[in-house]
């Protein structure tokens, strides 16, 4: 068990920041209070401690930057309902890297950008190398619709 003493805990619950302990269990946030012990203590006096970012809606792990295996959109057909994220994601993917580094810890990623209906998302934390272990939600969904002021090559790579 760890807990992270003192921070200035910004929690987009309560409108001003303030000062807590945070106890963490296998990964998990398990309590914010104050006066709590583990095992492990870090010390976080006078940091600031923020909740990771969620992205709503990406593509993140399915395009590669256009190396091979760029699973975002089916050109063949505007109408993909069979497509799921899950199928398609690369948890080695380098955009993971940068997600973490500037502290989104979960996305809503799928195919279907370029598509008028594209698929299945899915939500998966942005650590890890095994896409079981990633896993928040298998199938999840995206609000998104494209209109004509979003024409399908504005969407495409390539």
């Amino acid at each position: 068990m760890l807990c992270i003493k003192n921070g200035r805990i910004h929690d987009a619950v309560h409108r001003e920041p303030y000062t807590a302990d945070i106890l963490i269990e296998n990964g998990k946030l398990l309590q914010i209070g104050t006066d709590l012990h583990a095992e492990q203590t870090i010390d976080a006096a006078g940091l600031e401690i923020y909740p990771g970012f969620v992205d709503a809606h990406s593509h993140i792990g399915l395009d590669g930057y256009g190396e091979p295996g760029v699973d975002i959109n089916e050109r063949n057909d505007i109408c993909c309902p069979q497509l799921r994220a899950i199928d398609g994601v690369n948890p080695m993917d380098e955009s993971f890297v940068y997600a973490r580094s500037a502290g989104i810890t979960c996305v809503c990623t799928g195919p279907g950008s370029a598509n008028v209906l594209g698929g299945t998302f899915t939500a998966i934390k942005t650590a890890g190398t095994r896409i079981d272990d990633m896993i928040v939600k298998k199938d999840a969904r995206s609000a998104r619709t494209r209109s004509a002021a979003t024409p399908p090559s504005a969407t495409r790579r390539g």
